[in-house]
């Protein structure tokens, strides 16, 4: 049988390199250096291992790096490399088993007792595998620690970076990257503190834009975040160093001033709220924005958060109150107001929803010749404690709450139930008309309201007059038409009151469905005392006469001012001439003698 050389070289590396490498042999051959054995050692430990791939393992790895000593010692026994020895690659050739080859090998060496020989080359053996598998083991664990080292090293600094993000979004604004609510809140329990102890003193200014809505309404929040990015930069403008700004929703700011008196303070935020009034160019145009304020003291005016945040609201209310684009200080007496208005909207929500002492009253609506056409309907509310409240001392609060839509819809239908008895009554049918607010017309159910009124009430639909201001018609002029026209479709008429004092765009008039224009009370008032109301009130019965509408004259107190106006043929009246609102038993008086007035 012929084995070629390659064939005994490939068998030879494979089995060395699969049980030992170079560095186990360095540390093991170390190993027995260490234990001073002699050469004859040596040789009896070679002579016992009866494997020939064995030897030539330990032959290559363990011997050839040894000390001189062992190298002579191999020399001596006639042997310089196994595959140099005399004979190998022949009987390789004939094909000898390799037991006999590694005997004749073995045998060339010299005999040794192998009393003690055979459990040591036992031990060397198992404390060579031993050592082996440790040392695998070890590099082993090391990867893996190192590995997993990595992977935790890595994680812990993506939580570090997370934690930063976390803490950056829980303290500061993403848009305008001032400070938020949480933040300034920890600050001001911080100041409140310190000014407790009497170490300083602040001013906590609580800052809004006035109708900042209509721009997000118009362009979008897309061109309202721009404009609060350039508020941000324009305040901050105006600041010092150790000022304090935070933007704690929306459109609103708190802005921490320390060390001011009041007149510091005065001076300081007039810059604020003049810079924000100066004109805003934006994408080759100019906006004009304006801003109130409430100013608060710590710890005069309180030191917790929820305190000073209260008392600077309640200024700032107050200065919207009395017409924005202005600020003003806090004071007990806004604290009692504030009180006051609380426990009125307490009321009016209980009167809204439980029925109680709200009632209407009506007042007439006059033709030239006279005649009853019409009365418009009025809300009344018999407070508890205060007795009778006219429109004036609670529409604006239930405007701001959203509680006009339910009081709306209940005045309408009351107004509607109210006609359908009188006309049970025998009395001739009369227009009813009502007022809609701001948000009632906005109320994306109003139309479905309407409809389900008439329906509950059987009143015919051209009995109900429903009117909007000129402001609230021109406000977004596409969603005015549309739901015009859907009220129409159903038989409402529909009057534009005040007629005048707003936009006065006779081209909205020509798009818009209108029945009837009321002439605001302004003009009535001074029809006798100038020409310029005389003019304005013909030029517009002129329009109306060639579009076909009806045209009521409001606040009409004088005998004077009717006969200017029956002069100029306005065609129906209203006003304390006539009489004033009055409540639906007293009114049942004027349609029993409806021509009282011819």
């Amino acid at each position: 049988m012929q084995v070629s050389k390659e064939i005994v070289a490939n068998y030879y590396l494979n089995t060395i390199f699969r049980y030992f490498s170079t560095y186990f042999s360095q540390i093991l051959f170390s190993y027995i250096q260490r234990l001073h054995w002699g050469e004859s050692a040596l040789k009896i430990v070679i002579h016992r291992i009866r494997n020939f791939i064995l030897f030539i393992a330990i032959w290559k790895i363990l011997l050839l790096p040894a000390s001189a000593s062992a190298q002579e010692m191999l020399l001596q026994s006639k042997w310089t490399h196994p595959f140099q020895a005399a004979g190998y690659y022949a009987a390789i050739e004939k094909g000898t088993p390799k037991t006999t080859i590694a005997d004749e090998v073995v045998q060339s060496l010299p005999s040794v007792d192998n009393s003690l020989i055979r459990p040591l080359i036992a031990i060397i053996g198992i404390l060579t595998l031993c050592l082996i598998l440790f040392i695998i083991f070890n590099i082993k664990l090391r990867n893996i620690v190192r590995k997993r080292t990595f992977r935790l090293e890595k994680k812990f600094s993506e939580l570090k970076e997370k934690k930063k993000i976390i803490r950056r979004l829980a303290y500061y604004d993403i848009l305008t990257n001032l400070p938020n609510r949480l933040y300034i809140q920890n600050m001001l329990s911080a100041k409140a503190v310190a000014s407790q102890k009497g170490e300083n003193e602040f001013a906590v200014v609580f800052i809004d834009l006035d109708d900042f809505k209509r721009i997000n309404d118009a362009m979008g929040h897309a061109v309202g975040d721009d404009f609060l990015k350039m508020v941000t930069q324009r305040i901050l403008s105006c600041l010092r160093n150790n000022d304090i700004i935070a933007r704690i929703g929306g459109d609103e700011f708190i802005l921490l001033l320390p060390n001011l008196d009041k007149e510091e303070t005065t001076l300081a935020i007039e810059k604020v709220i003049n810079a924000i009034k100066e004109p805003w160019p934006y994408r080759e145009s100019l906006y004009y924005l304006s801003a109130s304020a409430g100013i608060t003291f710590s710890p005069q005016n309180g030191q917790l958060f929820d305190d000073l945040i209260k008392t600077a609201a309640m200024a700032l209310y107050e200065a919207k109150r009395q017409g924005k684009n202005r600020f003003d200080f806090f004071t007990e007496t806004m604290q009692v107001r504030s009180i006051d208005r609380l426990q009125l909207e307490m009321d009016l929500h209980q009167a809204i929803y439980e029925h109680s002492g709200l009632v209407l009253h009506y007042q007439p609506q006059i033709s030239y010749d006279g005649t009853i056409i019409g009365v418009e309907a009025l809300v009344r509310w018999n407070h508890p404690t205060k007795g009778l409240l006219f429109p004036d001392a609670f529409i604006p609060l239930a405007e701001e709450t959203g509680l006009i839509i339910p009081l709306g819809d209940w005045v309408i239908l009351t107004a509607c139930r109210q006609n359908m008895q009188w006309q049970k009554s025998g009395y001739p049918p009369v227009r009813i008309s009502v007022n809609l607010s701001v948000k009632q017309f906005q109320n994306p159910h109003l139309l479905q309201n309407i409809q389900s009124i008439l329906q509950k009430t059987d009143l015919p639909p051209h009995l109900l007059e429903l009117e909007i201001t000129e402001t609230v018609a021109i406000r977004n002029a596409e969603l005015t038409l549309s739901l015009l026209n859907s009220l129409r479709s159903i038989g409402v008429r529909l009057a534009l009151d005040d007629f005048g004092v707003g936009y006065s765009s006779f081209m909205y008039l020509k798009s818009f469905p209108i029945d009837i224009l009321k002439i605001d009370k302004s003009f009535i008032r001074d029809i006798t005392l100038n020409q310029e109301s005389q003019a304005i009130i013909q030029a517009i019965l002129q329009v109306a006469k060639s579009l076909r509408f009806k045209v009521v004259a409001e606040g009409v107190e004088t005998s004077e001012q009717l006969a200017s106006l029956k002069k100029l043929d306005c065609p129906i009246m209203q006003g304390y001439l006539f009489s004033r609102p009055i409540p639906a038993d007293k009114m049942d008086t004027f349609l029993k003698n409806e021509n009282q007035w011819t």
